[in-house]
C-alpha cells in the first residue's frame, strides 16, 4: 500500500477508493458493517497508506489488540 510522495488529496481519493471498493465486496457477500464499523474502516485504510510497508493484511493486525500499537499511534 506504499505510494510515496503523495499530496493529501491524492491520498484522499485513493483511501476513498479503496474503500468504496472493499463496502461493494461486502455488500456482495451480504456483509453490513455499522457507521462506526464504516467509519474505522476508512480511517484504517487512510493509516496504512501512510505507514511505509503496509498491505491489506494490516487491516487484520489493526483490530487485535495485542499487535497494533504502531497502527493505533498513526
Amino acid at each position: 500500500m506504499d505510494i510515496p510522495n503523495v499530496s493529501t488529496e491524492t491520498l484522499d481519493k485513493v483511501t476513498q477508493a479503496l474503500h468504496q471498493a472493499m463496502l461493494q465486496s461486502f455488500k456482495e457477500m451480504d456483509l453490513k458493517l455499522s457507521g462506526a464499523m464504516d467509519g474505522m474502516l476508512y480511517n484504517m485504510i487512510h493509516a496504512l497508506y501512510r505507514k511505509e510497508g503496509s498491505t491489506l493484511l494490516d487491516l487484520v493486525r489493526f483490530v487485535d489488540d495485542g499487535h497494533n500499537a504502531d497502527l493505533v499511534q498513526l
